[in-house]
């Protein structure tokens, strides 16, 4: 997935802003895609907005498959 790429390679540069605007595109074109929403969750927990990475990585868990990073990251600001 291109826009998954670009993303990565934003992150590696340290622009996550960037990255998460990619995997926020690449979210909307495969909306069922769990990973795209975990990746997509860390890079909003990098940028300072947690509200908005929590319910990511809720949206991310409820299509499932289970991530063990996913999992840790609900547990941490769950209380799970």
């Amino acid at each position: 997935m291109r826009l998954w790429e670009e993303a990565d390679a934003l992150s590696r540069k340290d622009s996550d802003a960037a990255a998460a605007a990619r995997l926020e595109e690449a979210a909307d074109q495969d909306p069922g895609n769990a990973r795209l929403r975990t990746a997509l969750g860390d890079r909003l927990l990098r940028l300072g907005r947690p509200d908005d990475a929590l319910a990511t990585y809720a949206k991310a868990d409820r299509l499932g498959p289970r991530e063990l990073r996913l999992r840790q990251h609900l547990a941490a600001r769950l209380g799970r």
